[in-house]
């Protein structure tokens, strides 16, 4: 082979390898910038909706990707668990903005009934949304009909994650996870639970922080 077939043929190989590059890591790598920053300002405008929501999206994928590291996730299932922490505040769009004027404490059954169905109307959202139809089964947070769980394990520790951010809004650490140890195994999953506890050690501080009116 001549030095003009060996020049065409690297060439070749560095254009295919170039072009690899670029598909399979600069092109993904973009695209979930911009599906990162579009899900934060996302976020901004539901807790400028909602106050009481505050940086909740927040601290629910920073305690779901602590349970996710400890039970040994994979990187690309606990980018998609922090996306998916992120967009499940979607179906609180669909709530009413007159629940803003009293405080969470006065509402009612129904009320807080209809606010707190929002993971499953996110995750209605998230199935329109072809792009973003894969997350949907992290959003469920039910149980079947006849109390089981088949719930994607990224699922679980969603709604675990999400259950004790809203206790430790309300009643702070301590009696936060007190709440959550005695749901584990009746709606919440023991051995997440039990990561879970690691996990708050791991953020260091056990004392509860300052009650907030949610």
């Amino acid at each position: 082979m001549d030095a003009l077939a060996w020049a065409v043929l690297i060439l070749a190989s560095l254009v295919a390898v170039v072009t690899f590059v670029y598909v399979h890591v600069i092109l993904p790598g973009r695209w979930t910038h911009r599906i990162e920053t579009s899900v934060t300002v996302f976020t901004k405008a539901v807790e400028l909706r909602f106050p009481m929501l505050d940086g909740f999206a927040d601290e629910v994928s920073r305690v779901a990707e602590g349970i996710a590291l400890e039970m040994g996730l994979p990187s690309g299932r606990i980018a998609e668990l922090k996306l998916s922490a992120r967009l499940s505040l979607i179906g609180t769009c669909a709530m009413p903005y007159s629940l803003n004027e009293r405080s969470i404490l006065h509402w009612s059954e129904a009320e807080l009934q209809m606010f707190f169905d929002y993971p499953r109307v996110s995750k209605a959202m998230l199935e329109l949304v072809p792009s973003l139809r894969h997350l949907a089964p992290i959003l469920n947070s039910a149980t079947d009909a006849n109390g089981r769980d088949d719930r994607c394990l990224e699922a679980k520790i969603l709604d675990t994650a999400a259950t004790f951010v809203w206790l430790d809004r309300r009643y702070g650490r301590i009696l936060a996870m007190d709440e959550v140890r005695r749901r584990a195994g009746s709606g919440l999953n023991a051995e997440i639970t039990e990561k879970l506890d690691g996990v708050l050690h791991s953020f260091g501080g056990g004392d509860p922080r300052p009650k907030v009116a949610v």
